[in-house]
């Protein structure tokens, strides 16, 4: 199915979000994006030009990123998004109070970005 309208096409992407929750006979759609060559080259060049330009005006490789593509036909720019890697800790809330400092230097130490606490 195509959609010519611009407004339609955004309103169908922003509530793509509820076929997720959806019932189980609309789990099995899926939506992409539609694009003729010469749109999939015009993406792949700009990416590949941030890309070079990132390389050369960064020491941070562009492995660590992600190049995405937002905006349509003259608003399109590429969105340079970092990678990162999430470190978690898990704990026993057992005797925690007792064992605070601990607590407190792990955490410090490790820096995680999520903290879990379970009680048993």
């Amino acid at each position: 199915m195509g959609v010519k309208d611009i407004g339609v096409k955004d309103k169908i992407w922003t509530n793509l979000k509820y076929l997720k929750e959806a019932k189980t006979q609309f789990q099995g759609i899926s939506v992409a994006h539609n694009m003729t060559a010469s749109q999939r080259a015009e993406i792949k060049k700009l990416v590949d030009q941030a890309k070079s330009e990132h390389a050369s005006t960064s020491q941070d490789g562009v492995e660590n990123y992600w190049f995405r593509v937002v905006g349509q036909g003259p608003r399109m720019w590429v969105k340079k998004i970092k990678k990162y890697e999430l470190s978690c800790l898990m704990l026993n809330a057992r005797s925690l109070v007792n064992k605070f400092d601990l607590f407190q230097s792990v955490v410090c130490n490790n820096d995680p970005d999520i903290i879990g606490v379970t009680e048993s």
